[in-house]
């Protein structure tokens, strides 16, 4: 999580009387540390960040109240570039492109199925009791940026989410205003195709070229071998359920698969663990928190065979994908 938006939280507790001393024990994020520009937290201290925010608060909904009142600058690099964008496609496109230039706790993709757009959302890292906090946040993010780059309402058709109601469904009709089914299969937002090709209030070719190329500047300059693991992770994860192979990932990364084995081996990695690394992570989302036939999860993951499923958790966790679900 990018400092400016740990700022950005820190702000609004305090209009709830909440102290950033509270809010940043147990994380070790010096409050200093937050004015450092371009710098941002772990994934660990942002995750106790937020499980501080849900235990010190009662709010219902309190990532969704979060996400409403962001802005680009909230999104670093890629909000600067997605106001710059000529109309809302050009802009998630640069969403999903440049996602990597503005630290974040989620992987985005974008879609186009039957005259519907499909943003969807899913935690680069187990999330367990946070999830709604994380997906509410990025979903109501995602509705006020819009409105903002675009000056117009956009209405969603629906909202999906994986897990079960919180407990306030009641918060997330008032803020997306439009259908939300929960239980389903991922977590997403919908919009009709047609919002595709709404102008931009700022849209600006010479300004939107500076912004892609500082962007891909930032990628440069922080594309290494430490990162190499999470830039084969985010690609597996895109698409959720049809796994891309070595080699076309190898390919989406510039490299020749050698390279990339190359790489991975030095980082004490393969491809091989980091696929069932992101099927493992998603089976345990879908075990955890929908009620999904276990052949239906198994479908989602990549398996063609439930019992094949079945022996590849067992060896991933130690466990049976039943005796995961029972406890929840």
């Amino acid at each position: 999580m990018p400092t400016n938006k740990v700022a950005h939280i820190l702000h609004e507790m305090e209009k709830f009387g909440l102290s950033a001393n509270e809010l940043l024990k147990g994380t070790d994020i010096a409050y200093e540390a937050l004015s450092v520009p371009h710098s941002s937290v772990s994934l660990s201290q942002s995750y106790q960040l937020i499980s501080n925010l849900l235990r010190i608060t009662d709010q219902p909904g309190l990532g969704l109240y979060l996400g409403s009142r962001e802005n680009t600058a909230t999104c670093g690099l890629m909000g600067y570039a997605m106001s710059c964008a000529p109309n809302i496609g050009r802009a998630l496109e640069l969403c999903v492109t440049y996602l990597k230039a503005s630290p974040t706790l989620t992987d985005i993709s974008l879609t186009v199925e039957e005259g519907e757009v499909i943003f969807s959302v899913s935690p680069i890292a187990p999330a367990n009791d946070i999830l709604p906090f994380v997906i509410e946040e990025v979903l109501s993010a995602s509705v006020r940026i819009f409105h903002l780059i675009s000056g117009t309402e956009l209405t969603p058709t629906r909202v999906t989410l994986s897990y079960d109601d919180p407990g306030y469904a009641k918060v997330y009709q008032s803020t997306f205003r439009c259908p939300v089914v929960f239980g389903a299969t991922r977590n997403s937002i919908i919009y009709k195709k047609s919002i595709l090709d709404l102008p931009t209030q700022q849209g600006n070719p010479v300004a939107e070229a500076v912004a892609t190329k500082l962007c891909d500047q930032y990628l440069r300059e922080h594309a290494s071998l430490d990162d190499v693991v999470q830039r084969v992770r985010r690609e597996l994860l895109v698409t959720p359920g049809n796994f891309p192979s070595e080699d076309v990932v190898a390919d989406r990364l510039n490299m020749h698969p050698r390279s990339l084995r190359r790489l991975l081996k030095h980082q004490d990695a393969s491809f091989q663990k980091l696929l069932d690394s992101a099927r493992k992570q998603l089976a345990l989302e879908y075990l955890q928190h929908t009620h999904m036939p276990i052949e239906n999860i198994a479908e989602l993951v990549g398996f063609s065979d439930a019992s094949n499923f079945r022996r590849a958790f067992k060896r991933w966790t130690g466990k049976t994908p039943s005796s995961i679900r029972s406890k929840f």
